[in-house]
């Protein structure tokens, strides 16, 4: 017994931190020629940041970014006074300076807005990855490692993969006592 208690106490500590942005692309697979639309969340914002710079790298052999084509959603917009891309490189740099109280309006977690690529080859994916984050609050403080999100734990998939274990562990159990 009290090895089963052992197990759902790890089960229930383990945790992980979803990433501040993330990104999903329109498809999976991409060819010559066709346009790659990439769509881009903030999750779980902190309050307290008005000024993002995000760093995302992509394979340039495979990916053409569209310098301009960052466009943010129409609440974004409205609630930030400026919003800008630049390319260096393989490098695409988002910057977004948000209103006060803007997750008032847009809460802590929502789409930023969208960015497009060309593809250069065939069976091409959106294969981007976030290189650095740069958040400063409204007097220009810099925000950095677990201050920039809410504090919001999601399980970590070696946790959800325990369940089935310790159920089968308790049945097994309770049919050997029978």
């Amino acid at each position: 017994m009290k090895f089963i208690a052992l197990i759902f106490s790890m089960a229930f500590a383990l945790s992980a931190n979803a990433s501040l942005l993330s990104f999903t692309s329109d498809q999976s697979d991409y060819n010559t020629g066709d346009l790659v639309t990439v769509e881009v969340f903030v999750n779980d914002i902190n309050p307290a940041i008005e000024f993002l710079d995000a760093e995302y790298t992509f394979n340039d052999a495979e990916l053409e970014y569209n310098l301009g084509s960052f466009l943010v959603t129409d609440n974004v917009f409205d609630n930030s006074f400026f919003d800008l891309d630049d390319l260096i490189g393989n490098s695409v740099f988002l910057t977004v300076e948000f209103a006060p109280d803007y997750t008032d309006f847009l809460g802590t977690s929502f789409k930023l807005g969208e960015i497009t690529f060309n593809a250069l080859a065939d069976s091409v994916s959106a294969g981007l990855e976030l290189a650095s984050v740069l958040a400063e609050d409204g007097f220009g403080d810099i925000i950095e490692g677990s201050d920039l999100q809410v504090s919001v734990s999601v399980p970590a998939p070696a946790t959800l993969a325990l369940f089935p274990l310790v159920a089968a562990l308790m049945f097994m159990r309770r049919r050997r006592n029978s």
